[in-house]
């Protein structure tokens, strides 16, 4: 499913996102190698638009371990739009 507005149920889209992260990410507090963190990075996104702060930031610390360098620019995204919230 992808988000295209603020849902009106942030627990849902809370839920979602952990969904899919699962799916890319499955031992997010282990080793990144073998994680696709470009989505981990977009959920972040995500999860900082919809106003769900700890999943962002979290989901943004995992993609700044990323080895490539889109899934760390969207990291540093996430925190400046937490930081300007």
């Amino acid at each position: 499913a992808v988000i295209t507005a603020k849902p009106a149920d942030k627990a849902l889209a809370e839920q979602m996102l952990r969904d899919a992260v699962a799916k890319v990410d499955p031992t997010p507090d282990g080793s990144a190698k073998g994680a696709s963190l470009g989505p981990v990075a977009r959920a972040a996104w995500a999860a900082a638009v919809l106003g769900l702060d700890a999943a962002a930031e979290r989901w943004a610390g995992r993609a700044a371990m990323s080895q490539e360098v889109a899934p760390r620019i969207w990291s540093d995204l996430v925190r400046a739009l937490l930081s300007l919230q």
